[in-house]
């Protein structure tokens, strides 16, 4: 598989989730609901989830130096 049948491959199980979700009237299931319920139990988790979506969504427009990115540092 390359990174970008990867990255299709993330965004159509997302995207198939949600519909599927929203289809069969389970809209407590859709992702960011789930998110919503843990964030909202747990603040470690609701940092750590923050934490995760800035680091990631920077490092997919390649705006942190790659000394810093933590991918790239695991890659090493």
């Amino acid at each position: 598989m390359t990174g970008e049948q990867a990255l299709v491959a993330t965004i159509a199980a997302i995207t198939a989730w949600e519909i599927a979700c929203i289809r069969r009237g389970r809209h407590d299931d859709l992702l960011s609901r789930v998110m919503d319920r843990l964030r909202a139990k747990h603040i470690a988790i609701d940092i750590a989830a923050h934490a995760v979506i800035l680091t990631t969504a920077l490092h997919l427009v390649r705006r942190i130096p790659s000394g810093l990115d933590p991918y790239a540092l695991v890659s090493r």
